[in-house]
C-alpha cells in the first residue's frame, strides 16, 4: 500500500505547489495602494480545453489508483490465483 501513499503524496504536492503559485498565502488585503493594482484582475480564466484535460487526468488518476488498490487487496485473498502469462511470453522463452 506504500505505492498508493506515494501517489497521494505526489498529488497533494502538486496541489500545494499550484496553490502556492496562485498566491493563496499572500495577504492582499494588507497591501497599500490602489485597489485597481490587484494582481488577480489581470488573470484571465483558463481555456475550457485546459480545464477539461485537468478533469480528465484527475478522473483517470483516481480510477488507476482505485484499480491498483483493488488488485492489491484482492491479491491478499485466500482464493487468489495469479493471472495467466500471455502466449507471447512463451514464444520468447522458447526461442532463447
Amino acid at each position: 500500500m506504500s505505492v498508493m501513499g506515494l501517489f497521494f503524496v505526489f498529488i497533494a504536492s502538486i496541489a500545494v505547489t499550484w496553490l502556492w503559485r496562485q498566491g493563496v498565502m499572500s495577504s492582499t488585503w494588507l497591501a497599500e495602494g490602489e485597489v485597481a493594482n490587484y494582481p488577480g484582475e489581470a488573470l484571465s480564466p483558463p481555456p475550457a480545453a485546459k480545464v477539461g484535460l485537468g478533469v480528465y487526468l484527475v478522473v483517470a488518476g483516481c480510477l488507476f489508483s482505485l484499480m491498483t488498490a483493488a488488485f492489491f487487496m484482492r491479491m491478499e485473498s485466500s482464493d487468489w490465483q495469479p493471472p495467466p502469462a500471455p502466449g507471447i511470453l512463451w514464444l520468447i522463452r522458447w526461442r532463447s
